[in-house]
């Protein structure tokens, strides 16, 4: 498989995203940072609207389902509601921005999409903020690969 489309296909995978996906790049694919971080934050941008447009019918799916899912989904979403709202009435659906800006576990955009959702975001309004905090994401991530192959090489 080309190293591109592994690349993409990383930056779209919910654990990897652009922090797995440029550094495997770099260092397994042979690409160049900059061609590592293009992939993937294609590859992440790209899953990222998808999941906005698909999570809504799931989750209402899921909220609507009589069973254990629907009572571990309620719990779920009104759990992180009530937690993490303060942060996203005072922001907004720019708060995505910040939540996936920063390269840490779980701060990507599956989660970002996924609190779209539970915080009522329209998917329209959680387009740019969300793809910017990726690309912020994955500049960094870039950087800092980039300075790792230096040092190493």
């Amino acid at each position: 498989m080309p190293p591109e489309l592994v690349v993409l296909l990383l930056g779209a995978a919910p654990l990897a995203e652009v922090r797995g996906a440029i550094p495997w790049g770099v260092f397994a694919g042979g690409l160049s940072p900059l061609a590592a971080f293009f992939w993937a934050v294609v590859g992440n941008i790209s899953i990222y609207l998808v999941l906005l447009l698909v999570l809504s019918r799931i989750g209402d799916a899921l909220e609507h389902r009589k069973g254990p899912l629907q009572r571990f989904s309620l719990w779920w979403f009104s759990r992180m509601r009530r937690h993490y709202r303060h942060r996203f009435h005072k922001w907004e659906a720019w708060a995505l921005l910040f939540f996936v800006a920063v390269p840490l576990p779980f701060t990507g955009a599956w989660s970002a999409a996924i609190a779209a959702y539970v915080f009522g975001i329209a998917p329209r309004k959680a387009m740019v903020p969300g793809s910017l905090g990726i690309l912020l994401s994955g500049a960094l991530v870039a950087i800092s690969t980039a300075g790792i192959q230096v040092l190493l090489f």
